[in-house]
C-alpha cells in the first residue's frame, strides 16, 4: 500500500532526474530505460509483500476458521439462553436481570481449548434460574463441540466459566 502511495511522486522525481541530472552523468541512459527498471522494482516489491501476504494469511487459516465457528456458537447460544416471555410465572425483574447477562454471552475456541463465560446476573433470582440451566448448557457444549471434553463450570471474576479441553 505505501509503495503504491509512493509510485506516483517517485516516478515524477525520476521525470525530473532523468531530464535533468541523468544525461549529464550518464548519457548512455535513456528515460525509458530509467522507468522500466523503476517499474520492475516497484513491482518485484510489490509482489514480494503479496506472497509475504498470502503466507501469512495460509498460516492463519486454521485461527480465522476457529474464530468464525466461535462467533457462530456463541450466536447459537445466545439464542438458546434467551428467555422471551414469562413461563414459570416469573418477574420480569427477573427475567430482565436474566437476559441483560445472558446477552453477553461468549464462546472461545482455540486449537487445544474451548470456553463459555456467562456472565452472572446481579439478581439472586436471576441467578438461581441460571444455576438451573448448568447442566443443560454443559450438554448442549458437549453436543455442539464433540472434540472437546467439558469439566463443571468455574465461577471466577463474576462469570460463569465452562472450561472445555480437546481430546487427543
Amino acid at each position: 500500500m505505501i509503495l503504491l502511495v509512493l509510485y506516483y511522486p517517485l516516478s515524477d522525481v525520476l521525470h525530473l532526474m532523468s531530464d535533468s541530472v541523468l544525461p549529464v552523468c550518464f548519457p548512455d541512459v535513456n528515460q525509458f530505460q530509467i522507468m522500466f527498471w523503476f517499474r520492475l522494482i516497484i513491482g518485484v516489491l510489490m509482489g514480494s509483500v503479496l506472497l509475504q501476504w498470502l503466507a501469512e494469511l495460509l498460516r492463519r487459516h486454521w485461527d480465522v476458521k476457529l474464530f468464525m465457528r466461535s462467533l457462530g456458537l456463541t450466536f447459537r447460544m445466545w439464542h438458546a439462553l434467551i428467555r422471551q416471555a414469562d413461563t414459570l410465572g416469573e418477574s420480569e425483574k427477573k427475567l430482565r436481570s436474566y437476559n441483560r447477562a445472558v446477552k453477553r454471552v461468549a464462546v472461545y475456541i482455540d486449537r487445544k481449548e474451548a470456553i463459555l463465560a456467562i456472565p452472572i446476573p446481579w439478581d439472586n433470582q436471576a441467578q438461581q434460574l441460571l444455576e438451573s440451566q448448568r447442566e443443560t448448557l454443559q450438554q448442549k457444549m458437549s453436543f455442539l463441540l464433540k472434540d472437546y471434553q467439558f469439566s463443571g463450570f468455574e465461577e471466577k471474576a463474576g462469570f460463569l466459566w465452562l472450561i472445555g479441553s480437546r481430546r487427543s
